[in-house]
């Protein structure tokens, strides 16, 4: 299974807050599951930690996170996978990030699912083999975000009755 740097960020963030969440619960249900991340997704969690406000304590906690999982690097499959992709998703109009497809490839390439936060980041035609495991950790996420516009359109009706 691949795992997309959302999710890795998502992990990475209720690690520091000390606080578990759909990432981590994610993680609880899919115990023994070998995790791997495409050397892309390890690319953008170190640019990620050059740009965060102490780079060297940030740079640390994402290569001890990046050392817990095996990092898949692109074989000769990579390239004629890749443009296949990008052909499949210009012939439909869909646009994908570079960085995406790139990941996504990796996810195609090793038939693997690609955990991901964004379900943009799949591609539709590839499920079958490279699919995205959203269900768990997607359906967590929503009922969250629901949860708290449920609580925020409560706060704003409870407002505008005060006004009245």
């Amino acid at each position: 299974m691949h795992v997309d740097t959302s999710f890795l960020v998502d992990l990475l963030r209720e690690s520091r807050r000390r606080r578990p969440g759909p990432a981590t619960a994610f993680l609880n249900r899919i115990q023994g599951e070998e995790l791997r991340v495409d050397v892309h997704v390890a690319c953008e969690l170190l640019a990620g930690a050059e740009l965060y406000v102490r780079p060297s304590v940030e740079r640390e906690r994402v290569q001890r996170l990046c050392a817990e999982l095996q990092i898949s690097y692109p074989d000769e499959r990579f390239p004629p996978t890749y443009a296949g992709l990008l052909a499949s998703q210009e012939r439909k109009r869909q646009r994908i990030a570079t960085m995406d497809l790139l990941i996504a490839t990796a996810a195609v390439v090793d038939g693997a699912a690609l955990v991901t936060r964004n379900p943009k980041d799949c591609l539709a035609d590839h499920r079958p083999r490279g699919r995205c495991v959203l269900k768990g950790l997607g359906a967590a996420i929503n009922r969250r975000r629901a949860f708290r516009q449920r609580r925020s359109g409560q706060r704003r009706r409870g407002a505008a009755a005060d006004k009245s």
